[in-house]
């Protein structure tokens, strides 16, 4: 999400009489009502400033350096974890996000206390090209989500 243009979200607000704001991406067609209720429970209950949607990942990643080399970015090379045997990753899945309106005038969407409420994969699925909508049919008929 590009971020730089924060004002689209904070626009809407700025005069409503609201202390939390939620953006659901209309190319996440798979986020659960259940998911959305966790995040407003964390916000308005449990006292956190942000809220955002997350998978997990049990992906090994390297990363280029300065040098043109590769290195281990999540994990030691000489302890290499088995799937089963660590939590894995969580991953930012853009799926959505609530904030308070005093971070969004801050010009930001994440900050303060923040959670997360994690979603599955099959879920996780962001629309943004052909083959992804390929790949929603696909799910949506396979796994009746």
């Amino acid at each position: 999400m590009d971020w730089e243009n924060i004002d689209c979200c904070l626009y809407p607000v700025v005069g409503l009489e609201t202390d939390v704001v939620g953006l659901v991406q209309c190319t996440s067609p798979f986020v659960r009502v259940e998911d959305l209720e966790i995040a407003c429970q964390k916000m308005t209950a449990e006292g956190f400033d942000s809220v955002f949607s997350v998978c997990r990942s049990h992906s090994l990643r390297w990363v280029e350096n300065d040098s043109g080399n590769i290195e281990a970015s999540n994990f030691n090379p000489l302890q290499r974890p088995k799937r089963q045997d660590w939590k894995g990753d969580l991953l930012e899945n853009g799926a959505f996000y609530f904030t308070t309106v005093a971070l969004l005038r801050q010009g930001l969407i994440q900050g303060g206390k923040i959670s997360w409420v994690e979603m599955s994969t099959e879920s996780s699925l962001d629309i943004d090209t052909p083959y992804d909508l390929w790949l929603a049919e696909q799910h949506t008929i396979h796994f009746a989500l």
